[in-house]
């Protein structure tokens, strides 16, 4: 079991007014990887303190791109001194939710409870990581053009801006009055 510091690298999309090529650059912290040497395999693993749901569409749509991005910097060797002939397993949450149905490890298989493997992992989680690849590459070139569109999310549970603590400066509270 480790902690593990990633900064992962992604060609930025090019438009009609951005023409020069740019890199995108992501830097992180994974919370816990385990490593099991003999089976030549490893699983990142999360831990929330809130929910632990995962479902695989808030990934498709781009609303949940950590895990992935996570797993993207394992699988393009962008975590340090984690062993690059290591296969992925399934990523899992380990939530430290204090409820007897809630608290512990889920690993995020899709469809739920599917086999632990690194074949079904790879057969599922290539593709939620070019889709979430795309979503990134999608946001930043977005940004770039100063599009920050406002929209009320009715899938959320909680306001994305829960954590913000400059609320005094983001139009969001205007927006969601």
């Amino acid at each position: 079991m480790k902690t593990s510091s990633a900064v992962l690298k992604i060609k930025g999309l090019n438009s009609e007014t951005r023409k020069i090529p740019y890199e995108i650059k992501i830097r992180g912290i994974i919370d816990r990887i385990d490593i099991n040497e003999e089976d030549e395999c490893y699983k990142i693993i999360d831990y929330k303190s809130g929910g632990s749901d995962y479902p695989e569409p808030e990934i498709r749509n781009g609303h949940k791109l950590q895990i992935p991005i996570y797993l993207m910097a394992t699988v393009k060797n962008k975590v340090t001194d984690l062993p690059k002939h290591h296969l992925y397993l399934h990523p899992a949450i380990f939530s430290l939710k204090y409820h007897e149905k809630e608290f512990g490890k889920k690993d995020l298989t899709y469809p739920k409870g599917g086999v632990d493997n690194h074949e079904t992992a790879k057969s599922k989680w290539d593709d939620l990581l070019t889709v979430s690849e795309e979503f990134i590459q999608k946001y930043v070139l977005s940004m770039l053009h100063g599009e920050f569109p406002l929209s009320k999310d009715i899938s959320a549970k909680k306001p994305p801006c829960t954590w913000c603590n400059l609320d005094a400066l983001c139009r969001v509270k205007d927006y969601n009055g």
